[in-house]
This record gives C-alpha cells, structure tokens and sequence, in this order.
C-alpha cells in the first residue's frame, strides 16, 4: 500500500499537464484528418446523416413507435 505523501503534489501536476497536453495535441492533429474524410465519404456516398430522402429509412418518430 502507497504511503500518504509518498508522491509529491509537484510531480502529479506535471502528469496532469503532460497528460492534458498530449491528449490536446492528439486531438488537433488527428481532428481535421478525420473530419476530411468524413467529408468525402458524405460525398462520395450522397448520404449525410440529416438526409431525408434514402431508401427504406426509418424517421425517429416511426423509430419511437416501435
């Protein structure tokens, strides 16, 4: 069992920020990657996710009803 004080508070504030700043960067670089290809996929299909008019959808009210 850790002994109380056996890490200094110091020590967890640096995790803390590394950790923050890798998952931000992380987030930054592969958040505009994705959001291309998603992009494409939405036109190379013609499908978009708020799109009414694809064959045999089902509407949340019918969705709802089931």
């Amino acid at each position: 069992m850790m002994q109380l004080n056996s890490i200094r508070l110091q020590d967890i504030l640096q995790v803390v920020v590394l950790s923050f700043q890798i998952n931000a960067t992380y987030s930054i670089v592969l958040a505009w990657p994705a959001n291309v290809f998603v992009g494409y996929i939405k036109r190379k299909t013609g499908i978009d996710s708020f799109d009414t008019t694809i064959p045999n959808s089902v509407t949340l009210k019918e969705h709802a009803q089931t």
